[in-house]
């Protein structure tokens, strides 16, 4: 059987990801509690992320180096999710996401940049690589972004 719990959370950024860990079949997701964080505390607070999909709704953002915020754009329509890829930290002792995705329309027109919301609208495919090791967040205020604290 699939699993079909989604994982939703919120990034202290503001930035959300809702997707999917394998949901099948034209099911829409929506925000649920998430799942993520219990797998990722129990073991090393360090894991990488790759995915594949589908989707009907993405929101990106490319970071404004001069104004330290996310410029962002959403978009609706039929998607393939082509690469998202990501790391799972940890920041002030919780869970901390940093993803980037590329999604295809119907025309083969591509886009990317950092994901803040996706909708999952058939399916979900994520693998978490956890790794060795335990890799902390800190707010850089120079540069205006989180940067891994060894």
């Amino acid at each position: 059987a699939l699993a079909k719990s989604l994982i939703t959370h919120t990034l202290p950024s503001k930035c959300s990801i809702i997707c999917s860990y394998l949901l099948s079949n034209s099911i829409k997701s929506t925000a649920s509690p998430s799942t993520l964080s219990s797998p990722v505390r129990s073991s090393s607070a360090l894991c990488s992320c790759v995915e594949l999909g589908a989707s009907d709704f993405v929101e990106i953002g490319v970071f404004n180096v001069n104004t330290k915020e996310y410029n962002t754009k959403k978009f609706e329509g039929m998607f393939e999710i082509t690469s998202l890829v990501g790391n799972v930290t940890t920041k002030d002792d919780d869970v901390y996401l940093h993803i980037h995705i590329n999604f295809g329309n119907e025309e083969g027109l591509v886009k990317g940049g950092h994901l803040v919301k996706a909708t999952i609208s058939a399916t979900s495919e994520i693998i978490l690589r956890i790794i060795e090791g335990n890799v902390g967040r800190k707010l850089n205020p120079e540069i205006g972004l989180n940067l891994f604290d060894f």
